[in-house]
């Protein structure tokens, strides 16, 4: 059955997603072309990596289209990381920085000089900041240091972006309705993590994990998937940075939750996808299993995948097929990606 929908999701983007112009990594192409290398890869299926090559090639002639968004979810940032992804995934050949080189300009342009980082807010920063972790990591591997140099410099930036931001208003931490991987509080939590494990900007990041910490300790989310999802976080940030009373909310939250409750009862049968529902929710328990060992969260992973598989979500008639139920975000190329994840282990 899994396999099943694999390949039914396979085939909907090969036949649809180029009847849609959005070139994002969440919203749009970028997207659906991470799917299909995979899809390709591990259904032994070339002409699915033939649909995804002829995307990638339509994306990166539209980089230059001076109306391209910049942002992560639907932009030239996600783009970028994207390409990264393929490539350290060996689906993209040759130097990255050579690959990536106009799209690293035109985002360094857009973070230093357009208006808009002013009123930027933490999903667009935080979006910014991946891109540049994963640029940082890159430059560390293949020794380039002046653009290191540049990422960091860019990466400052946006880290005190973001802490003018939460001092101004913690209420852009709260939780939002329902189960989402765009919750302010854990999202910003693993985005800063990530950049103390870079040792870079160590003594500002510190700061503002203290500015947050009475936010951080007094929390617990009414939904149960973002009890989990601020789990995750805090376990991921305390890898490097040690605060006790992290560590005992921590084990507080982890005492409230039972993950196969939660997959039973917290999610309708029909809210499956990635930015908010139960791929995005199998997306999370994945990296929690890779990265931590905790047999206190342990959960049926066979009744998560059957409910996602045999969702009412499939049940798509063809005059509803939009982008919005194609992407990663909304649709099926997110779910998709989770699916071939739990097929196969896929470097996410």
């Amino acid at each position: 059955m899994m396999e099943n929908a694999i390949r039914q999701t396979a085939e909907i983007l090969k036949a649809q997603i180029f009847n849609y112009s959005n070139t994002g990594l969440l919203s749009g192409q970028m997207g659906a072309s991470l799917f299909l290398y995979f899809a390709s890869r591990i259904l032994d299926e070339k002409r699915y990596e033939d649909v995804a090559d002829t995307l990638i090639d339509n994306i990166y002639d539209k980089i230059s289209d001076e109306q391209q968004p910049y942002h992560f979810d639907d932009g030239l940032s996600g783009i970028a990381w994207g390409f990264h992804y393929l490539h350290k995934n060996g689906f993209l050949e040759g130097d990255l920085n050579e690959v990536l080189e106009d799209l690293d300009d035109k985002i360094y342009h857009y973070i230093t000089f357009s208006e808009n980082m002013e009123n930027a807010g933490v999903q667009t920063l935080v979006g910014f900041g991946f891109y540049l972790i994963e640029r940082i990591k890159y430059c560390n591997e293949s020794f380039k240091s002046d653009r290191k140099l540049c990422f960091e410099r860019l990466l400052i930036f946006i880290v005190n972006r973001l802490s003018f931001l939460l001092e101004k208003d913690k209420r852009i931490i709260q939780e939002l309705h329902g189960f989402s991987l765009l919750y302010g509080l854990p999202l910003c939590i693993v985005f800063l993590a990530s950049v103390y494990s870079l040792n870079i900007y160590n003594r500002k990041v510190e700061r503002i994990f203290e500015n947050i910490s009475s936010s951080v300790t007094s929390t617990i989310p009414i939904s149960r998937a973002n009890r989990f999802y601020l789990v995750f976080a805090l376990k991921f940030a305390l890898q490097n940075y040690k605060q006790d009373d992290w560590k005992k909310h921590c084990e507080l939250l982890i005492n409230t939750i039972d993950i196969n409750t939660i997959i039973e009862e917290d999610f309708l049968n029909i809210e499956i996808p990635f930015l908010n529902g139960k791929a995005g929710f199998a997306f999370l328990l994945d990296k929690y299993a890779e990265l931590f060992e905790d047999d206190h969260l342990s959960y049926d992973h066979e009744l998560l995948v059957n409910s996602i598989i045999h969702s009412s979500f499939w049940d798509i008639k063809p005059d509803k097929l939009n982008i919005n139920t194609l992407n990663v975000a909304t649709g099926i190329a997110g779910i998709g990606l989770v699916l071939l994840k739990t097929k196969q282990p896929v470097a996410y």
